[in-house]
């Protein structure tokens, strides 16, 4: 019966002093997660155009400079999810530029600039950064219509009428 209250209170002991340990290297680690924003020239676009954007990288906690990752990246995700490319950017000084040029023949939809530290890594997905963004091809509209004016001339202030057939 001894023996087994010993070990007891040895496993207790045990237990506690790594309890300690993790509990301060989990409060480390929530102190230095990461968290990242990108900011970028527009949310619409057509094919062939550029996107620029200026990615921020700061502490979560207290949304200064974060000194852990130097490295950001940044994925390009198609419209059907697939990861069109990936790019990796040196942060200085809490940001960084970067920009992407859509193809001409790029499929419209919604793309997703998708961004991440490799301590990011850690968690789920759902904590990077995300960002959509749409490419739409644009079509200007070609109204052929004829118009009909049932005066021959008109002056200053006169009211103007006309009549449209498509």
């Amino acid at each position: 019966m001894k023996f087994n209250i010993k070990a007891l209170q040895l496993l207790i002991m045990v237990l506690l002093s790594f309890g300690g340990k993790t509990t301060a290297q989990l409060t480390d680690y929530n102190n230095n997660k990461e968290k990242i924003y990108i900011q970028t020239s527009h949310v619409f676009f057509k094919p062939g155009e550029d996107l620029f954007f200026k990615i921020y990288l700061v502490n979560a906690k207290n949304q200064f400079i974060s000194v852990l990752s130097n490295v950001v990246y940044v994925e390009i995700v198609g419209p059907a999810g697939n990861i069109i490319q990936t790019h990796n950017y040196h942060v200085e000084d809490g940001y960084a530029t970067g920009h992407y040029k859509f193809d001409a023949s790029a499929n419209g939809g919604i793309y997703k600039l998708r961004a991440y530290t490799t301590w990011m890594k850690n968690e789920k997905e759902s904590t990077w950064f995300t960002k959509e963004v749409t490419v739409q091809k644009v079509i200007a509209p070609r109204v052929l219509m004829k118009l009909d004016f049932p005066q021959k001339g008109y002056g200053p202030g006169d009211e103007v009428s006309a009549l449209f057939y498509p």
